[in-house]
């Protein structure tokens, strides 16, 4: 705790050392063919309505297409090492994976998250669409704290938007080519054609990377952690007049990865622990495709229609070996043949429908109304052969049936120059409905409702500095568990935070700070059962989210740029009696108010230092050095195993030279060990030890793209 106040005071008196700098991830900060940094506020549609950045009262993380480029992102993931307020967790499984934001975690393998993710405006229901690869990125935004009242459900811990570039008047294309250590390959092009300009045009964008990943299998030296995608994107823009604007995207992914890559360790600092070693290739896979369609029209002078439809179809098989081993059932490990196969397709329709007024009013409002349908097939299949006498369990299979209706707005008053006044609300009504395919009488029926209101009130201090105090009332609906488990309801928030936002373009300023209170209700918790040998989700008890961010840095100099930002939280559960296994194997209800939230550090601290300089008449030469510090972490409700802090370090390295660009990059540069997931032998006992996910040691790599 003393470093995290050491590294607090630093940054406040970097504050005050010198005149301090606009986050740079919140400010367009740097030309990609220019050898100087300049500063200039990034407009973002956080609100459902474009406005620069730096005069939202609320904290809102945006990243430009230049971030993107300059810090190699490379999924959203990444992201996370340049927010300290979001946190990615992998569990070695893309239909798992789950982001916090500012502490709040709704369990990675819930039903529906506490931290929800949009790309062009749609929300994506599959959680394996988390982990998909950046390319042709327009913008990434990050919106912290409840976002329910404008986004919806899923939204009680923030939100995320990607935002992909659209077709443009300009005929571009580039290819971008990367190789590196782990025989990772990754190649990039993108295609933009102005077939009409002015009026239509099109733009296609393909990525495909792969990688032998860190992992090898010590059976047969075949690599575990593999990885392989294939993304493709095609859109089009039509506008015959400066009143309308029709965008069409058609996307299509497919993706196979190693899987279920954990490996028997003997305690939290054992790094090394024993071989990776099974009898299988444990395996993800899965394809996706999507339509969205997306029309502005400007009614009645100024005001604002918009529509958006979407649809999109994914399918992911996975196998996974419980037992992590390849030998045979024997007296000293009785255990060691249990193999965990799912099957999941998914297909979704959304539509949402917005009216807004100018934005440049006294008063300005905006309306919505948003519908999402989704049909989830689910199968499951476990397999025991061991020498204790345990039949596997029946197979699984259910369609379950997701339908939301919700009706949103929005009110924005300049009650005075120096006041104003917004307030936001969202009603949504949710059913969920599961049929069991094998045991047609199974079946299971639960509908929720609940209004999201959201107040905010900011105070425009300076020209350059305003005040913001915020309260909001988020809710994530419940839902069905697969199997005989019974259904969960809503889990509930009320959340306050205070703000103070400062931005000065000429001097290189932005120093933003808020704290944050939340109050959970009814926490969805993924539990294990182990006479079915399956988790499901319950609401377990109440927590308290209480923490501080501050994001600040310094414009040193035209080549020098500097970026930091720290959120300090703590996430204690003030009542949780849940019926669990414990750590001496006893089954019984624990009392475990006072306790941590798993998987959420004492504090997250990011660091970035640019530079750029002009080499020749026509060269650039940039590099960047970015540091993530992560705190003092539990994997478990109990609060026995504890993941020391640790800090990563990532270096790139670009030379661009008239339409060529070459860069190199190194990630972890000091081959930090950590583990991104660590699970007790209590909490999953077949592999008779306690088993754990290690983090990507060092890597490297070189990049050649070409732009024209």
């Amino acid at each position: 705790m003393k470093w995290v106040e050491f590294c607090f005071l630093s940054l406040l008196s970097a504050a005050h050392i010198v005149p301090s700098f606009a986050q740079s991830h919140n400010v367009e900060n740097h030309d990609l063919t220019s050898a100087t940094f300049t500063i200039d506020p990034l407009n973002v549609t956080a609100r459902k309505r474009e406005e620069s950045a730096t005069s939202i009262p609320s904290m809102v993380a945006a990243f430009s297409r230049r971030d993107i480029e300059l810090s190699r992102y490379q999924h959203i993931g990444n992201v996370g090492d340049f927010d300290p307020a979001l946190t990615y967790i992998d569990p070695a499984n893309p239909s798992q994976t789950a982001f916090i934001i500012r502490g709040v975690f709704g369990g990675y393998e819930a039903t529906e998250y506490a931290a929800s993710m949009f790309v062009d405006g749609v929300y994506q229901g599959a959680d394996f669409m988390y982990t998909r690869d950046l390319f042709d990125i327009e913008r990434i935004e990050i919106m912290k704290g409840p976002q329910t009242a404008l986004y919806g459900k899923s939204s009680i811990g923030g939100a995320i938007s990607v935002i992909t570039r659209d077709p443009s008047d300009v005929f571009e294309f580039s290819s971008k080519t990367t190789v590196g250590t782990e025989e990772r390959f990754q190649e990039s092009m993108v295609l933009n054609l102005p077939i009409v300009p002015g009026v239509f045009s099109a733009r296609a964008a393909w990525h495909y990377s792969s990688s032998d990943g860190f992992i090898d299998n010590a059976r047969n030296g075949n690599s575990l952690d593999d990885d392989e995608q294939n993304s493709f994107r095609l859109k089009f823009k039509y506008t015959p007049n400066d009143d309308l604007s029709i965008v069409a995207s058609l996307s299509y992914r497919e993706r196979d990865q190693g899987s279920w890559f954990h490996h028997k360790v003997a305690h939290i600092e054992d790094f090394l622990g024993q071989p990776h070693d099974t009898n299988l290739y444990p395996f993800v896979s899965l394809d996706a495709k999507a339509f969205s369609l997306t029309v502005e029209k400007t009614l009645f002078g100024d005001f604002r229609f918009t529509s958006i439809s979407a649809w999109d179809e994914s399918n992911v098989d996975d196998l996974a070996d419980y037992d992590l081993s390849s030998q045979a059932p024997n007296a000293v490990d009785p255990w060691s043949n249990i193999s965990f196969a799912t099957d999941q397709s998914r297909e979704s329709f959304s539509q949402e429908f917005r009216f807004a007024s100018p934005a440049d009013r006294k008063a300005s409002w905006m309306v919505g109304a948003y519908f999402f349908d989704m049909e989830d097939r689910y199968g499951q299949d476990l397999a025991i052969s061991t020498l204790i006498p345990i039949p596997s369990p029946p197979p699984l299979r259910t369609l379950t049936d997701f339908n939301t209706y919700s009706v949103f707005g929005q009110l924005i008053y300049e009650a005075t120059e120096d006041w104003e006044l917004s307030v936001e609300g969202r009603f949504d009504y949710d059913e969920r409905e599961q049929k069991d395919l094998i045991n047609p009488l199974n079946a299971k029926a639960i509908d929720f409702d609940a209004f999201s209101p959201k107040v905010t009130l900011s105070y425009q201090w300076s020209p350059e500095t305003f005040l913001y105090g915020s309260w909001t009332k988020g809710h994530k609906a419940g839902g069905i568990n697969q199997g005989d488990f019974p259904v969960f309801g809503d889990e509930e928030s009320n959340a306050f935070e205070l703000g103070y936002k400062s931005f000065n373009s000429e001097g290189g300023l932005s120093l933003n700070f808020a704290y944050f209170l939340n109050f959970l209700d009814g926490q969805h918790r993924t539990e294990f059962d182990v006479a079915s040998l399956s988790e499901f989700v319950a609401n377990k008890g109440e927590a308290k989210v209480e923490g501080v961010e501050l994001e600040m840095g310094k414009r040193l100099s035209d080549r020098f740029m500097l970026s930091a930002g720290l959120v300090v939280v703590d996430n204690t559960f003030t009542d949780y009696q849940g019926f669990l296994v414990g750590p001496t194997g006893e089954v019984k209800v624990w009392d475990l108010t006072g306790n941590k939230e798993p998987f959420v550090s004492d504090y997250e601290l990011t660091m970035g230092l640019s530079y750029s300089k002009a080499i020749g008449d026509e060269g650039v030469f940039s590099a960047r050095l970015d540091a993530r510090g992560s705190g003092k972490k539990r994997f478990e409700v109990f609060n026995i195993v504890e993941h020391e802090p640790y800090q990563i370090v990532n270096l790139n390295l670009r030379y661009r030279l008239n339409r060529w660009e070459f860069g190199l990059y190194v990630d972890n540069l000091f081959d930090e060990d950590y583990f991104t997931l660590y699970v007790p032998q209590y909490r999953f006992p077949f592999p008779r030890s306690d088993i754990a996910i290690n983090g990507k040691g060092r890597s490297a790599g070189l990049s050649l793209k070409f732009e024209y």
